[in-house]
């Protein structure tokens, strides 16, 4: 990218100096400037913080072709994040409209390989929004009963109350919940329980680890969900991005 291109943008948007970041500003420098008499950007010298940092001062800019430009060199350099810092990637891309190259590149991804997202231990960072992405997606490599499992771990662990969070949810831990803990959960997991193909969760491992936390749902949604083993025929079909009405 030539800094001619950037610095005309810069100039163009100069006024938002004024109401935003100083540091997003200093940011668009710090990359361009000293390439100005070779006539190109390059973002060899930056630190993996600093590029996030760019695809900021970027956005903010509405530095379109520098954004392209940094997530290009984002993706490849993707073997030296994608073990070590790849949700915090994932999610900063996700902070941008404009950021596609990047968010399509990491959610093809977590498609091939979901543990690249929910193996992590700060997963649970991942926000509602991402997760929902994900779960109505159809080509999600996993099975539905860890994708559940994965979703109630991160549910127990926003939930304010006592739950054990490195525990796993057994019945014999659910069996000391009160009525607030279920409550509490499902007010944090209501959103995803329409994208959980229940349909394709075996009787037997339903009733081992989705059973003992019915007490979570609202009886009517509950009943729906039951529906998967009364009439089969009916769900089966179901695949991620499909909405399931259940009423609430």
């Amino acid at each position: 990218m030539t800094s001619k291109i950037l610095l005309d943008r810069l100039v163009k948007n100069y006024g938002m100096l004024f109401e935003n970041s100083v540091k997003n500003y200093d940011m668009i420098i710090k990359c361009g400037d000293k390439h100005l008499y070779i006539g190109e950007v390059t973002l060899d010298e930056l630190y993996l913080l600093e590029l996030l940092d760019l695809l900021s001062a970027t956005d903010e800019f509405m530095l379109s072709e520098l954004m392209e430009f940094t997530e290009s060199f984002l993706i490849s350099l993707a073997e030296t994040w994608m073990k070590t810092n790849f949700i915090k990637i994932h999610l900063h891309a996700h902070k941008f409209t404009g950021c596609k190259i990047l968010q399509e590149f990491c959610i093809k991804k977590i498609c091939a390989n979901p543990d690249l997202i929910f193996m992590p231990k700060d997963y649970s960072n991942l926000n509602e929004e991402v997760l929902i992405n994900l779960l109505k997606r159809d080509d999600l490599e996993m099975e539905e009963i860890k994708l559940w499992k994965y979703i109630i771990q991160w549910g127990i662990h926003k939930c304010s109350s006592d739950i054990d969070h490195d525990s796993n949810l057994n019945e014999t831990d659910v069996s000391e919940w009160n009525e607030t803990n279920f409550k509490e959960l499902w007010e944090v997991l209501k959103n995803f329980i329409d994208f959980i193909r229940f349909c394709n969760i075996s009787v037997e491992v339903f009733e081992k680890e989705v059973q003992p936390l019915s007490e979570m749902f609202p009886r009517k949604i509950y009943e729906k969900i039951l529906w998967n083993y009364i009439k089969p025929q009916k769900f089966k079909i179901l695949k991620r991005g499909h909405r399931w009405e259940t009423g609430y």
